[in-house]
């Protein structure tokens, strides 16, 4: 998905109107300040994309949700001994497995793609252009997207992950059990977080 160069670093009037999170902070200032005719043309030049880059975020937001019910399902279920168990239902534990991995991964690839300023943008359009986005969902993708505090990979990993309101303790153990049983390979980036 190619992200269009005036959403990644948006200039002159352009940047009045393609706003980051700051728009939240006193949206009717910014909003008296907008030149109309600029916003519907520039409206009717990316709301297609808007649109696609948007519902992506939400199908991966819905999916961390997801994970989230499935933990507070399973987690009184599973029982981990101190040499990982024998009783385990393995087939539970790689489905958990590759469904958190593949999750995260979409995710961090999302941010290498889309800089937490861009995203904002995308999200702020979003709020303004689209009348069928339901506020939940914008709320659920804004605390998953915005933009990160540190340009450090392994900090950016941590705040990401931090951000999905997942039990660390236990989706740290069902890595960790991933690993031990070679279920797959996991990602370095999160071996190297999780793996402690």
């Amino acid at each position: 998905m190619e992200v269009p160069k005036e959403l990644l670093d948006p200039v002159g009037e352009n940047a009045t109107i393609l706003v980051d999170f700051g728009y939240l902070e006193n949206p009717k200032k910014i909003e008296n300040s907008i030149n109309s005719v600029l916003d519907q043309s520039l409206r009717a030049t990316y709301i297609q994309f808007i649109k696609q880059a948007v519902n992506i975020m939400i199908e991966l937001a819905q999916s961390v949700v997801e994970i989230g019910d499935l933990v507070k399902k399973y987690e009184e279920e599973i029982s981990f001994e101190e040499e990982f168990g024998n009783n385990l239902d393995l087939d539970l534990i790689e489905k958990f497995g590759l469904f958190i991995s593949n999750i995260f991964s979409a995710i961090f690839y999302f941010d290498e793609r889309i800089h937490g300023g861009a995203r904002e943008r995308i999200l702020i359009c979003a709020y303004r252009w689209l009348s069928d986005i339901e506020h939940q969902d914008f709320e659920l993708v804004s605390i998953i997207f915005q933009s990160t505090m540190s340009n450090e990979p392994g900090q950016k990993c941590i705040e990401l992950i931090s951000r999905l309101n997942l039990k660390s303790s236990f989706i740290r153990r069902i890595i960790q059990m991933t690993i031990h049983r070679e279920i797959f390979n996991m990602e370095l980036a999160l071996y190297n977080i999780y793996k402690d």
